[in-house]
């Protein structure tokens, strides 16, 4: 009987061994399986985050650019508008000048053509009107019409004023010109 009780609690105690044996291989199995299952989610979290810092930055690289280029863009339209503005004055400049010379020739057209020979005493007094800027819309009509009379005059064309060399290319620049000089450039 003896026999048969150490038997029994030696299967007993093999019994109880391989339980605790499976016990243990359960749990550490659980323990690696959980390691691995964690490891896992950690490398997928670190790869996602990664992904997405990496989308993240070649968007700010990008972003970056973009103020780069802009800041760029911006300073070459101001130094446009700068040399713009330089030119603009200069050309401002050009153009008084310009409306000064015309002027100063107008007036000196209307001195070679201005006569002291009494029968030319109306277009002297149109010429003085003209030169003195006080002009009439009338006189001015009636002014250009001798001028062109002046300017195509050919010799042995009668008249009723006598007409002087030179008189025929004064009348031309004045007719060019006087529109601009009684206008003041504008």
């Amino acid at each position: 009987m003896l026999a048969v009780a150490l038997t029994i609690v030696s299967t007993f105690a093999a019994v109880l061994t391989i339980l605790v044996a499976w016990l243990a291989y359960r749990d550490a199995h659980r323990t690696t399986v959980r390691a691995q299952n964690a490891d896992e989610v950690r490398n997928i979290v670190r790869e996602e985050i990664q992904a997405f810092v990496s989308r993240q930055q070649e968007i700010s690289n990008r972003t970056d650019g973009l103020v780069v280029t802009q800041t760029r863009q911006t300073q070459d339209l101001h130094e446009l508008a700068d040399r713009m503005g330089r030119v603009l004055d200069r050309l401002s400049v050009m153009e008084t000048k310009i409306e000064v010379f015309w002027k100063s020739v107008a007036m000196d057209a209307a001195k070679i053509i201005h006569s002291p020979d009494p029968r030319r005493a109306h277009i002297d007094a149109l010429l003085d009107a003209f030169t003195e800027g006080t002009i009439s819309t009338q006189q001015a009509s009636e002014l250009k019409s001798i001028l062109v009379f002046l300017r195509d005059w050919e010799p042995g064309k009668p008249t009723d004023f006598p007409v002087y060399p030179g008189e025929q290319v004064a009348a031309a620049i004045l007719l060019r010109t006087m529109d601009h000089a009684i206008s003041g450039g504008r």
